[in-house]
């Protein structure tokens, strides 16, 4: 499959060992989290066992228009098994617009494909929008989307009966190749939650943020974050580019790291940013729960704008490593700690205080 060749991936989505020996002797590998805390929210996986049956036959889906009349009316509460395909959308067609609850899945991951047309692009495939939405998306692989592949739309899942939203589900999908104004794979839009498990997102970028000064608003070269919360578990970024951040958080939203992969430096673009930028006035709106991992293989010490495999909070202007490193030297500024130099230059302390290395 198509995914697996670029990316260097085996069959079960996972990087070859060619691929990780490549990172690891780079030279710039960061710190690996050791902040597991207990019972984080929502951190269950949610990502259930796939059958083997699909829920049409084949050659029912041919089409961009066949998928699209196919899951927008389905009834709602559908679990449904899609069999393998690969379509085609250009910009002239209209993404396919999800209202209700559904269960949606391929039959084999990454063997349903939507791609964009490749000369002129495919604007944007999918949205999640309106009170009763509740979609759980499996094994699909997204590429070349030229308006942000998926849009969770403001409020979408969220009733008047004061009841937290009801939550949309990403797994074990690939986004390969998708760019957007605002997150070139996923945005999520204000007062919903999401959570995105065991997926793969490479060469994804955003096309705003050049040239802008305060980085409010823009951003996400995988992903940008407005919701009210985000759960990512459990997946690898490669080669996502913007100037504002792989995964973009605003102030308003929570977002939840576990157990994630970041590979920078390797895309030929002319801006590469950090793997998390949270704009925020401080780590409230970030919480890793550990196991996160960031390689950098080209060197990203010499960049100049916000290159950090690690967190980036604005208002501190630092590059924060992921978890939690204890300072070994009691007042955390020996520049000969071994901390100093897997936070490549600052470090939060046990105290939860940022530390800079003399």
């Amino acid at each position: 499959n198509v995914e697996y060749n670029v990316l260097g991936l085996d069959g079960d989505g996972n990087f070859s060992a060619q691929r990780k020996r490549r990172a690891e002797t780079s030279g710039h590998y960061a710190h690996r989290s050791q902040a597991v805390l207990e019972d984080p929210p929502y951190s269950e996986k949610r990502c259930p066992d796939r059958t083997e049956k699909s829920s049409i036959s084949m050659n029912k889906v041919k089409s961009w228009e066949d998928l699209k009349g196919i899951l927008e009316n389905l009834p709602p509460h559908s679990e449904f098994v899609l069999p393998s395909f690969q379509v085609t959308k250009t910009k002239r067609d209209n993404p396919i617009v999800l209202r209700s609850a559904l269960q949606l899945s391929c039959i084999s991951r990454g063997a349903c494909i939507i791609m964009g047309d490749q000369d002129e692009g495919g604007g944007g495939f999918v949205i999640i929008q309106g009170a009763r939405a509740k979609v759980r998306v499996q094994g699909i692989t997204f590429l070349n989307a030229s308006d942000t592949a998926v849009v969770v739309s403001k409020k979408a899942g969220l009733s008047k009966d004061g009841n937290p939203a009801l939550e949309q589900v990403f797994c074990e999908c690939h986004f390969f190749s998708n760019n957007g104004g605002e997150g070139g794979a996923i945005r999520a839009d204000s007062r919903t939650r999401v959570h995105i498990e065991s997926s793969v997102f490479s060469h994804n970028y955003s096309t705003l943020g050049t040239g802008n000064t305060d980085n409010s608003g823009v951003g996400g070269g995988a992903i940008h974050n407005n919701a009210e919360s985000m759960n990512v578990w459990f997946s690898t970024f490669d080669n996502n580019s913007a100037q504002i951040g792989v995964i973009y958080t605003h102030p308003e939203s929570t977002l939840f790291i576990s157990q994630n992969t970041f590979l920078l430096g390797d895309d030929e673009r002319e801006y590469e940013s950090a793997a998390v930028y949270v704009y925020a006035e401080d780590i409230s709106s970030y919480v890793d729960y550990g196991g996160n991992r960031g390689y950098d293989s080209n060197g990203g010490e010499d960049r100049d704008f916000i290159y950090c495999n690690g967190v980036y909070v604005n208002n501190e202007d630092e590059c924060i490593p992921f978890g939690d490193i204890p300072s070994t030297s009691g007042n955390g500024n020996d520049s000969s700690g071994r901390e100093c130099i897997d936070a490549q230059g600052v470090f939060r302390s046990h105290r939860g205080t940022l530390k800079r290395c003399d």
